[in-house]
């Protein structure tokens, strides 16, 4: 088994200055997200799972044939 190597204090600061930009996108990405208006609730996700003949409407409500549907 290969030991990892210690990491320098050049690497934490590297990592810590990494982690403050992916924080900073993340915070940027979850105030649009709350913004966009989903058409597709919870319940018509869940069902868009559940498998379904190739040439039959999807399960997820789009009212498609599944193997044409936008989730799919």
């Amino acid at each position: 088994m290969e030991v990892d190597p210690i990491l320098s204090g050049e690497h934490l600061v590297e990592a810590y200055q990494l982690f403050w930009k992916v924080l900073a996108g993340y915070a940027c990405v979850a105030s649009l997200w709350g913004e966009i208006q989903w058409e597709t609730d919870a319940e018509q996700m869940f069902l868009s799972l559940e498998p379904a003949p190739h040439d039959q409407n999807c399960p997820c409500g789009s009212g498609e044939v599944f193997a044409k549907c936008c989730l799919h």
